[in-house]
């Protein structure tokens, strides 16, 4: 046989196994190696590029500086290492150099334990792509072990929920049907459950399980999930001495804390909104108030939530409103804050038919019934917004301006207060 033709075959029937997967091995490690090759070499490259010393950087981050080429030939480290490390680079550096650093290593990550940090880290920064990809990856991974399932199911349902894909009553029967039997997601579907109350806000009901989540959060054996879950809890115990207790230096306290120990720019965000809406009845301190709602709302705008950064403008425009801080009508986008405008500017007929018209068009809600009261001083409006401020949120903070309306029309005091006092933490009916 010709001998072209022989080697002609041979190279055929070896590419044809490779193909095949006889090659797998090597197939596999061209495909995953660049991955987590590129994350040591683009962190060794950044540590050249800004001149500094690596043995300085493992003493600060408690790691031997062996890491650093142990990175770039492949290997992988714990995720809490790998996030002190980005964190300090940053401090020497830019700040805006951990998402592009972390983003790289969380694509290459292979470990189980890693891959569950990785989870908690994208969700808390909003990496909603990363967060995908990482509950993919989990349910391939997921054996009888490493109990990756569980961390997928919920985390998926996060996801799912963060990009509108589910109602909330929905999503919280969801949450419901998973019976998780790690720690780690016993704790976190707890933490799901008073996220949902929050959303929800009922926020009475979320102390209701405070004390054995903080518990079980304290005894997580992974340090990152403690912290994260615990900055979690600050979070829901922020909306509840806010909304509920009306602690208002308490909740300062709590989104102080916060901000000196973020999780990530969504937990800053939520702390200046609290510390905010702090000042919202304080007409003194109306301008601390919006300062701290603007902060707020630059950062949702910066992580792309821009949902809630366009309820928070909502909020400084009907703070600007309420306190008599100059506003131009024109300006004023939502039709709510239009009413509320016109009505405190003697044009209680324009306003009322706005109202009107939101609720056919979307239902009665407590403010537009406070606002109802404002145009009309018909105390049934402000008695229907206190009891559906209290009964069905336990919402103290909004339900304040229903109760001092009551108060000034000369209803009793007793009625007023005893009612408004029902669903505190603490109080009747809790």
């Amino acid at each position: 046989m010709d001998i072209e033709l022989i080697l002609l075959r041979v190279g055929i029937g070896l590419a044809f196994y490779i193909l095949r997967g006889g090659g797998r091995t090597l197939t596999s490690n061209t495909k995953t190696k660049p991955n987590i090759n590129r994350f040591g070499e683009v962190l060794n490259e950044t540590i050249e590029k800004y001149n500094l010393v690596k043995q300085d950087i493992a003493d600060f981050c408690n790691v031997d500086s062996s890491i650093f080429s142990k990175l770039k030939n492949g290997g992988e480290s714990s995720f809490e290492k790998i996030l002190r490390i980005v964190r300090r680079i940053c401090v020497l550096t830019e700040p805006s150099k951990e998402k592009e650093l972390m983003l790289i290593y969380i694509q290459g990550i292979r470990q189980p334990k890693n891959i569950k940090c990785a989870m908690e880290y994208s969700d808390t920064h909003n990496q909603l792509d990363e967060s995908q990809m990482l509950c993919d990856k989990a349910f391939k991974l997921a054996n009888w072990e490493n109990k990756l399932d569980e961390f997928a199911e919920l985390y998926s349902l996060r996801l799912k929920r963060k990009r509108n894909n589910i109602a909330l009553e929905e999503w919280y029967e969801e949450i419901i049907k998973c019976k998780p039997k790690t720690d780690e997601m016993k704790t976190f579907r707890s933490l799901l459950i008073m996220l949902y109350y929050h959303d929800s806000g009922k926020y009475h009901k979320i102390l209701d399980a405070v004390t054995e989540v903080r518990v079980s959060i304290e005894e997580l054996e992974t340090n990152y999930l403690r912290f994260s879950f615990g900055m979690r809890l600050n979070q829901r115990l922020q909306a509840v001495y806010l909304h509920n207790i009306c602690d208002f230096e308490k909740a300062r306290t709590l989104a102080i804390e916060s901000k000196e120990n973020p999780v990530g720019r969504r937990f800053v965000a939520y702390a200046n909104l609290t510390i905010g809406l702090s000042y919202f009845h304080d007409k003194t301190s109306s301008n601390k108030a919006i300062e701290y709602l603007q902060k707020s709302v630059d950062i949702y705008l910066e992580i792309e939530e821009h949902d809630i950064a366009m309820t928070i403008l909502e909020k400084i425009d009907f703070i600007k409103i309420f306190h008599g801080i100059d506003i131009s009508f024109d300006t004023i986008k939502h039709q709510q804050n239009k009413a509320l405008w016109l009505i405190l500017n003697n044009k209680q007929t324009d306003g009322l038919k706005i109202l009107n018209d939101l609720d056919i068009s979307k239902g009665k809600n407590p403010l537009r019934e406070y606002i109802k009261g404002l145009a009309t001083n018909d105390v049934t409006y402000f008695w229907e917004s206190l009891i559906t401020y209290i009964n069905e949120r336990g919402d103290r903070l909004y339900g304040i301006l229903p109760r001092d309306q009551l108060l000034k029309l000369g209803e009793r005091e007793i009625a007023i207060n005893g009612y408004y006092d029902t669903k505190k933490v603490g109080g009747r009916g809790v």
